[in-house]
């Protein structure tokens, strides 16, 4: 989980400066597993000592950031980390139509950042998929699920109308 927990952490960075605290609920948010204390502020510490991420003080909280280095770096690994799964889908293809290859590469691709033909909405995807999260985790969740369903359903089918 430390490699993957570092890669989040370093994504996380780049959206916005946190607490140790609020990348533990981020990643709690992302993944229904929250990492303790103990694995998070060690691993925030070593991002501190390679550099790859500052601290600054505000409130009585640490607030982190990425560095430029932290940026490089985490560009590292989500290439090698694309090259692997770009290897996993070509093993796949020969179970899985032309068309499911392509959604695994376009989500392959949006997981890695890279914004390709979609780059002027990527910022708005990004957006829509962080409400998605961040409703779902939220106490109206369970108030309003099925008006949270009809704007899913009424939006999937008009995307299906403008695609035809």
């Amino acid at each position: 989980m430390q490699g993957y927990l570092k890669i989040f952490v370093l994504k996380e960075l780049m959206r916005k400066e946190r607490t140790g605290y609020e990348l533990m609920k981020s990643f709690e948010d992302f993944t229904g597993s929250k990492p303790s204390p103990g694995t998070i502020y060690p691993l925030l510490n070593d991002l501190l000592r390679k550099r790859m991420a500052t601290v600054s003080a505000k409130d009585n909280r640490k607030i982190y950031r990425i560095s430029k280095n932290g940026e490089n770096i985490l560009h590292k690994l989500m290439t090698e980390r694309k090259k692997a799964l770009e290897n996993i889908i070509s093993m796949l293809s020969t179970i899985y139509s032309k068309k499911e290859i392509k959604r695994m590469r376009m989500s392959l691709g949006m997981m890695s950042g890279e914004k390709g033909h979609f780059a002027k909405d990527f910022d708005v995807l990004s957006e829509m998929r962080e409400s998605v999260f961040d409703f779902v985790n939220s106490r109206q969740y369970a108030k309003k699920r099925e008006e949270f369903r009809k704007i899913l359903q009424v939006t999937s089918k008009k995307l299906r109308e403008i695609a035809k």
